[in-house]
């Protein structure tokens, strides 16, 4: 009889031991599962419905390039301060293509100077096409936006396209004559990456 007596207790103790070690593997599963998802959503933005700049550039097959490379210089962050508008000239993937790759690596080397030529393609204004076509004619043919880097760069109408010329003197063009509005600005797809020989 003290046998059965001690035997239940071993296996009641066994028992009671499994159920809590259960119970702690499904609360770390439940926990680490929570913190995948917030760690997904700091690095991919989620297409929740929301017109959102970043989000739309990301989205987008043709500038994905160019929103990687705002990830990796980290300007990411100034997209989600309330109550900002931009004016991103983004370029297109064929773009960055274009550049010598030798110039493209270096560039993604030194995040200063990626988040330089990033800041290059932003103003922190928005200026949707119309509203661009209306300053470029108002302004005798010519207007000036400043970027975030500081810098000027130059907006003409050569026929009927818009023209980006920087610091440099290089020139971009938009593609598509168009702009997409977001809730938080206005992007446009432009075919050269500026400052970039």
């Amino acid at each position: 009889m003290i046998n059965f007596k001690y035997t239940t207790y071993l296996f009641a103790i066994f028992f009671l031991f499994i159920s809590c070690e259960n119970n702690t593997r499904k609360s770390d599963v439940k926990e680490s599962s929570s913190k995948n998802t917030e760690l997904k959503k700091k690095i991919i933005p989620i297409d929740n419905g929301e017109n959102l700049l970043f989000q739309r550039l990301m989205f987008n097959k043709e500038t994905k390039l160019f929103s990687g490379s705002l990830t990796s210089s980290g300007l990411t962050n100034i997209f989600s301060k309330a109550d900002n508008q931009f004016t991103v000239f983004a370029p297109s993937n064929d773009a960055f293509k274009a550049v010598d790759g030798k110039i493209l690596s270096d560039l993604f080397k030194d995040k200063f100077l990626i988040a330089a030529v990033m800041k290059l393609h932003i103003i922190a204004e928005k200026f949707d096409y119309d509203t661009l076509l209306n300053k470029i004619a108002s302004n005798g043919g010519t207007y000036r936006l400043k970027t975030l880097m500081g810098e000027k760069i130059k907006i003409t109408l050569v026929g009927n396209q818009i023209v980006l010329t920087d610091f440099n003197g290089n020139q971009a063009r938009v593609i598509g004559n168009k702009s997409t509005s977001t809730d938080d600005g206005v992007y446009y797809v432009i075919d050269k990456v500026m400052a970039v020989d």
